[in-house]
């Protein structure tokens, strides 16, 4: 797998394989809401979007947010379903915090992606969010 940084954010929203990939980790996605997110966050340095290659196929991808110079969120991340279970989503954020040299790397989520995270080594806090639903924290120390 090689992660490569999409450096325009027009192609989150013009790749047909990204595109799919994102109707897996949003919320009520869209084609309009993908493109205001790519525009929004990954135009901007406030985010950065990384592919995962495979083959010259995207197998995976992950959309990061630096908080402050320590920090990674993950803000999307998915992979393509014939290729789970293969660490590709693993090694997507192995790779990120190395890329952005942080000391943590942190992700919001709900019970159905919390395994996975816990599996990636993340510590895991249930947290009742502004709408009173479940929602997890979970954060994975690098140094």
């Amino acid at each position: 797998m090689n992660l490569v940084e999409v450096t325009d954010h027009k192609e989150i929203y013009e790749n047909n394989e990204i595109v799919k990939l994102m109707f897996n980790c949003m919320v009520r996605p869209t084609i309009g809401r993908i493109q205001s997110v790519a525009q929004s966050t990954y135009s901007k340095q406030q985010g950065k979007f990384y592919k995962a290659m495979e083959d010259d196929k995207i197998v995976g991808i992950i959309g990061l947010k630096r908080i402050n110079n320590d920090r990674l969120d993950i803000l999307h991340i998915s992979v393509d379903e014939h290729m789970r279970n293969k660490s590709i989503g693993k090694n997507m954020i192995k790779e990120a915090g190395t890329y952005d040299k942080v000391d943590e790397i942190r992700a919001e989520t709900t019970h159905n992606m919390v395994d996975f995270y816990k599996k990636c080594g993340f510590r895991t806090k249930l947290v009742e969010n502004e709408l009173g639903l479940d929602e997890y924290i979970c954060t994975l120390k690098l140094r």
